[in-house]
């Protein structure tokens, strides 16, 4: 699979033949978005269980879990090869 893809703009780069879209948003520091379209959404049944395996697996939590209450939590976790990801876990509406 190929991650390198041109530049159309200073914001966002281009769809790959993958259907990946890569885009930077304009922010002081580095952030970028990745979407693909033909993926299914992954939902996530407990970040408090995510959390769990990334420590396992030797990374760290970097940003605590934050519940909104009727709403969802959320947790950053980083990987031991210093990849940040985030995960939301919606609130069940029962």
């Amino acid at each position: 699979m190929n991650y390198h893809n041109p530049r159309t703009s200073a914001s966002q780069w281009s769809l790959s033949r993958n259907d990946w879209l890569i885009e930077e948003v304009d922010a002081p520091f580095e952030f970028i978005t990745i979407h693909s379209n033909c993926a299914k959404l992954n939902e996530v049944a407990s970040v408090d269980d995510v959390a769990e395996t990334f420590l396992r697996g030797g990374g760290t939590i970097v940003r605590e879990k934050l519940t909104i209450a009727g709403v969802a939590s959320l947790i950053s976790c980083k990987d031991n090869h210093g990849h940040v990801f985030s995960f939301i876990e919606q609130e069940s509406t029962l």
